[in-house]
């Protein structure tokens, strides 16, 4: 297949987009509500069911119904998908005047924060995508994650601990360059994971489109199921990333990593688990730990 010359990150799907699609063949009922969502962003990504549904004139089980109808699985993950929306919209520094908090509690709201990204992680998350994705790393000769900036801390911590799971991943956090050499040496049998969220690096964007369109299985991890990045994924693993200032929490990710690694786990055979031990005796004979 010819890959495409356009920059895949031109072509921005956002929900808004995604609402307009839907709307030929939604009930006049759920229309009414596809548009009340689009021209009220902030307010929707806020509300409640029971608020969303009074604001819109309908009652509180067909906003549920309505986020089924639109391609998501119940009211939670469109919440989340409106949330990435509104923010996506909006500047660093109209941000940070957004989530203005006082010295004194910084700590506290950063915590509290991925309090509620973990919450709202665990109300939409979706473990069959979970179960396939930790299918396809254990069955994959090789395994590449493309991702930078602080986005790569998942990456680099699922590459990791891989190494002692018997598995081959590498993250990847370069340019352009190191990734396009690597991905040119994987095959159907590999797997490509792209990590990135809020307006998607065009460099990890490219790496998965690429990958896909040469029969390459790809992944992502991802805070929008629509985002650019999402588009060109077989499997996508969507996460809440809302942050403090100008920059998205890598949190909730890295805890869909600690349960992939432990899913892993559980399914390795007694011969791939020697590779831990291996590692744990060469632990121990290096002295690499302060004891």
């Amino acid at each position: 297949m010819t890959p495409h010359t356009e920059s895949p990150a031109v072509k921005r799907v956002v929900l808004a987009d995604l609402l307009a699609e839907s709307l030929p063949r939604l009930s006049p009922t759920h229309q009414r509500v596809a548009h009340f969502v689009a021209n009220n962003p902030q307010f929707a990504s806020l509300a409640s069911t029971r608020q969303l549904a009074e604001k819109a004139g309908v009652d509180a089980a067909t906003i549920s119904r309505f986020a089924k109808a639109v391609g998501f699985t119940g009211f939670h993950q469109l919440r989340q998908e409106l949330r990435h929306t509104y923010l996506g919209r909006l500047e660093p520094l109209e941000l940070i005047e957004r989530q203005r908090t006082p010295s004194r509690n910084v700590y506290r709201a950063a915590i509290l924060r991925d309090v509620q990204n973990l919450q709202g992680l665990l109300e939409t998350i979706d473990t069959r995508v979970l179960d396939r994705l930790a299918s396809q790393m254990l069955s994959a000769n090789q395994v590449l994650i493309v991702a930078f900036g602080s986005y790569a801390a998942p990456a680099v911590a699922l590459a990791h601990l891989c190494a002692a799971l018997d598995i081959n991943v590498r993250a990847e956090a370069r340019s352009r360059v190191h990734w396009a050499t690597q991905l040119t040496g994987l095959t159907s049998r590999d797997l490509v994971i792209g990590i990135g969220f809020w307006q998607c690096d065009r460099d990890v964007v490219a790496a998965v489109q690429w990958a896909s369109e040469h029969g390459i299985p790809t992944a992502v991890i991802a805070d929008s199921s629509v985002s650019p990045l999402a588009r060109h994924a077989k499997l996508k693993v969507i996460v809440p990333t809302e942050g403090m200032l100008f920059f998205q929490s890598v949190t909730a990710s890295l805890s869909i990593v600690y349960g992939l690694v432990a899913a892993i786990w559980t399914r390795l055979t007694t011969a791939r688990r020697a590779r831990y031990w291996r590692i744990r005796r060469a632990f121990r004979d290096l002295d690499v730990f302060v004891k």
